[in-house]
């Protein structure tokens, strides 16, 4: 039997990054499709009626979202919820749930994904958990076939089951319904068109960071032509951009030269942004995700001192990062380049020398971070262990937080903090950074758009 299935992104009183298990606030108003409830629309539409409600990047009030929750009448609602919006994202479908008997709850997020059956126990509420969202599991578990659910927990009688047993490394996915979710609500500084999707060709990471949770989640990506699929769909929907959500899009050679070439011998002509490592970014693949429409990169630097790199098990070292900084220059894609300041372990010295080999890269964007040991993260661990943070200061951290909760021996809180505020300043009060930007505008649109990034990012300089 068909049932009313909604998914939830839920209200908050800011924009949250609840997706793929993060636990962030939006730092400048950039806000992308939540990738588990846009994969599980399309496997759900297989057996059900769906309906998507993004409460949040829509900033709906809760009384205004919990009527328009109400009128659709759900059977089911699948839903977002963080670490860092946990009070709220609960309180309001607590409420939801007491109005409409017989309703359904069944979440996916971070702290339910890294703390399932605590999670469980603690909110009664909650009937299931999507563990894994690649999987059809919620259709098993929507016909009641409970023996069938591998990747979910579930109350059964008065027991919690949990269930996540390792499945396949390639997977395909029913194509999802990006026609279900706010297209023209999400925003990211680099796209080049109007509106975008979001687009999940692999989840999970094969790298070890310890102080990300992403490598935590086992790696596991889709085939070219389920991929394919997908973006023939998107461009059918009249979209022309894309935002690759993977954390290491082209970490498989073979994945991305074959996505590419099926792109370009069909002639989709999307433009598109992914997320790189640089080890992945060679000649020959840069130049090939360039043809086929890449126009930005995201790269994760995090420092210019080898010593944490190695420390923090990424796998990179700074020439590694300068080569690929060089090869994308070369093929005139843009960088967004990713740093983290204030890592136990880190000095001034050390802190210095990422500032000075941000200004030296000199990509299009760059996004300096305060060390948070997130949920999931072998960070984590350590800072617990090592009586850098308390249960009570860690419970509510997420990746976004501004003023540094770290202190470590080699540099207090407030160091850390003036650090941080003198490399966004030094980078992007350069006047010859300005003058670049400032010749990049094509339109009053765009030109209103980088005056307001920019005063929101320097605005951020002087709070905390």
């Amino acid at each position: 039997m068909r049932k009313r299935i909604l998914l939830l992104n839920p209200p908050g009183d800011k924009l949250y990054l609840r997706d793929t298990y993060c636990s962030a606030a939006s730092k400048a108003n950039y806000f992308w499709g939540p990738v588990d409830l846009i994969v599980q629309s399309g496997i759900i539409a297989k057996e059900h009626d769906v309906q998507a409600l993004d409460a949040n990047v829509l900033q709906l009030s809760f009384e205004e979202a919990h009527r328009r929750v109400l009128e659709a009448k759900p059977d089911a609602i699948v839903f977002l919820a963080s670490t860092q919006s946990k009070k709220s994202d609960l309180a309001f479908l607590k409420g939801i749930k007491e109005e409409a008997k017989g309703l359904l709850l069944i979440g996916s997020g971070n702290f339910l994904y890294f703390e399932t059956r605590k999670s469980m126990e603690d909110y009664p509420f909650i009937d299931a958990v999507i563990i894994d969202f690649t999987y059809e599991d919620i259709l098993s578990f929507m016909r009641g076939d409970l023996d069938s659910v591998d990747h979910m927990a579930f109350r059964k009688g008065k027991e919690i089951v949990v269930r996540n047993s390792p499945g396949p490394q390639i997977f395909e996915i029913p194509v999802p319904r990006h026609e279900l979710f706010p297209l023209k609500s999400y925003r990211l500084p680099h796209t080049r068109h109007s509106y975008f999707a979001t687009v999940m060709a692999s989840q999970g990471c094969p790298f070890k960071c310890t102080y990300c949770y992403v490598g935590n989640i086992p790696y596991r990506r889709r085939t070219v032509e389920n991929v394919m699929a997908e973006l023939r769909h998107i461009r059918s929907l009249g979209i022309e951009e894309i935002f690759f959500k993977d954390f290491e899009f082209p970490v498989s050679k073979e994945f991305v030269k074959g996505l590419c070439e099926a792109m370009l011998k069909e002639r989709l002509n999307l433009s598109w942004v992914c997320l790189a490592r640089a080890t992945d970014l060679s000649e020959d693949v840069v130049s090939l995700m360039k043809k086929a429409g890449c126009h930005t990169i995201q790269l994760g630097v995090e420092s210019g001192d080898d010593g944490l790199l190695k420390r923090y098990k990424k796998g990179v070292t700074t020439a590694q990062i300068r080569n690929a900084v060089s090869i994308c220059k070369k093929h005139k894609i843009r960088l967004l380049t990713h740093y983290i300041l204030g890592l136990p372990g880190e000095t001034e010295a050390s802190a210095q020398k990422t500032i000075a080999l941000a200004k030296e890269l000199d990509t299009d964007y760059a996004s300096f971070n305060i060390a948070i040991p997130i949920m999931g993260s072998n960070l984590r661990k350590e800072a617990l262990e090592k009586g850098l943070v308390t249960e009570e200061q860690i419970e509510e951290m997420d990746s976004s937080l501004a003023y540094p909760v770290l202190e470590t021996p080699e540099l207090p809180k407030e160091k850390i903090w003036n650090l941080r505020n003198k490399a966004i300043r030094g980078f992007y009060l350069r006047p010859e950074f300005i003058l670049k930007k400032l010749l990049e505008i094509r339109s009053p649109g765009q030109a209103i758009s980088l005056f307001k990034d920019g005063f929101q990012l320097l605005k951020s300089t002087f709070k905390r």
